[in-house]
């Protein structure tokens, strides 16, 4: 007995010595991933703890912020039943290449089950941190995610359009706009020109009583000029970025700002004002929620 008792302090002994010998009084997990996006984009939805629910719905029961700035959110982030400090910090580094960095920091304690149990429940935050890197990485990649619509990089195909404008004190209505569409195509049928694609609408707003809509459809042939009808040379295979929008004008007007942002964040420059090429004939289709619209914008 007594030779059995001797075995179990020492086999304790052992174990109290491999445990505070090989696991470390203090862990550091850090995690990092490489994220190609705007840094206005990982602002927007990183530093702000309120969008991570967007990219990380688990944010709203298992992430309690404690505090923020520029480039790092810190909080508490709920691991199993407990509880760890987390950080989260970004760094540019080049061209839209982002680094996020995750960091959780704790001690094991002196108590060797405490200590155990910390050193496994580390293992479990590095595969939580990972997760949630991999999320974010996901929703801040998609021009989708980040701005509502997907964004794609084209050049000009149809360059030779005619066109005609007109000045109204209200915006042009879907009726007024088809009324200028019909003009150019009777037109262009009277000199045998053809259409070679979808029609183009552009309308400003000059003032607050003045606006300017023009319209243009692509045709295969240059025509004569007449007093509001006019052939306009666009640059050929010139880049633009599009995207295609279904709905009504306010979904159009939503997509175009938003296109405009991701101009901004992407450091582009606009040599020309967007378009929206009508994929729908609206006058055939009264239901505005069915219209399909691509957006487009000349770029540098």
């Amino acid at each position: 007995m007594k030779r059995i008792a001797l075995f179990a302090v020492l086999l304790l002994i052992i174990i109290l010595t491999c445990v505070y010998l090989f696991l470390p009084s203090e862990i550091k997990v850090t995690r990092q991933m490489q994220v190609y996006t705007p840094e206005q984009a990982v602002f927007k939805y990183v530093i702000h703890p309120r969008q991570w629910y967007k990219w990380w719905p688990a944010a709203q029961t298992d992430f309690v912020p404690i505090k923020s700035t520029v480039t790092q959110v810190a909080g508490k982030l709920l691991v199993g039943k407990d509880t760890v400090i987390n950080t989260l910090t970004y760094d540019v580094r080049g061209d839209k290449s982002i680094y996020l960095t995750c960091k959780v920091f704790f001690y094991t304690g002196l108590n060797p089950v405490k200590r155990v149990t910390n050193y496994l429940l580390a293992k479990t935050t590095t595969g939580q941190l990972d997760d949630m890197l991999s999320r974010a990485k996901a929703f801040l990649e998609s021009d989708k995610h980040v701005y509502g619509i997907h964004v794609e990089k084209k050049q000009l195909q149809d360059s030779l359009v005619l066109t005609t404008k007109r000045i109204t004190k209200d915006s042009s209505t879907t009726a007024e706009i088809y009324g200028m569409i019909s003009s150019l195509k009777d037109y262009a049928a009277k000199y045998e020109a053809k259409q070679t694609g979808n029609p183009i609408v552009n309308i400003t707003r000059l003032d607050k009583d003045q606006y300017l809509t023009m319209v243009a459809i692509p045709v295969n042939k240059y025509l004569a000029a007449t007093n509001d009808i006019y052939i306009k040379k666009m640059v050929y295979h010139s880049n633009m970025l599009s995207a295609v929008v279904k709905g009504g004008n306010n979904s159009v007007s939503n997509a175009l700002g938003q296109l405009s942002n991701y101009m901004k964040d992407n450091i582009y420059t606009a040599p020309a004002i967007p378009f929206e090429e009508f994929i729908t004939d609206r006058s055939a289709e009264p239901d505005s929620s069915k219209w399909v619209t691509r957006i487009c914008y000349p770029v540098l």
